[in-house]
């Protein structure tokens, strides 16, 4: 004879919610009655219990990897490091320049110097700017920036 259960034991007995337990009785894995009451439902403790010794067993078991290698041509992607062309980007963070990695990725090619020139006249008059505009309120200082680094920009050439 089979023994019946409640909704509550049920989903007590397999871990599970009641919509979960109501999906399992729509796919025949559980059976259901309806209690002399005629408005409880019954479920086959049978049936539950199978269900619950199912996925029983299992040993737990490491947090999964991907044992892929994604590479494009500017970055290879492994489970332990990135590199830039060829580059471990950690190395290139604590050797290189932000200008000498954007040539490498531009180019192919590590310089051992920047290439771009350095303005060092744009540079002292931005830092005799910066330094005259602490005495200034900040609304007027992000202005007087704006203005600084737009006075360095060449003027565009076409549409824009």
């Amino acid at each position: 004879m089979t023994t019946w259960v409640r909704a509550d034991e049920a989903v007590r007995l397999l871990g599970v919610s009641k919509p979960t337990l109501y999906a399992y009785v729509s796919r025949g894995l559980i059976e259901r009655h309806t209690a002399v009451d005629g408005r409880t439902s019954l479920y086959a403790r049978d049936d539950i219990d199978t269900l619950a010794t199912r996925g029983r067993g299992r040993t737990p078991t490491e947090r999964p990897t991907i044992d892929a290698q994604i590479t494009s041509a500017i970055t290879t992607l492994h489970d332990d490091r990135l590199l830039y062309r060829g580059h471990r980007a950690d190395e290139l963070a604590r050797t290189a320049s932000f200008e000498q990695v954007a040539e490498l990725l531009w180019t192919g090619e590590l310089p051992s110097r920047p290439a771009w020139p350095i303005d060092r006249d744009a540079l002292a008059r931005i830092t005799a700017t910066i330094a005259a505009a602490r005495a200034v309120d900040p609304l007027a200082r992000l202005a007087l920036a704006a203005t600084v680094l737009a006075a360095d920009e060449p003027a565009p050439v076409g549409p824009v």
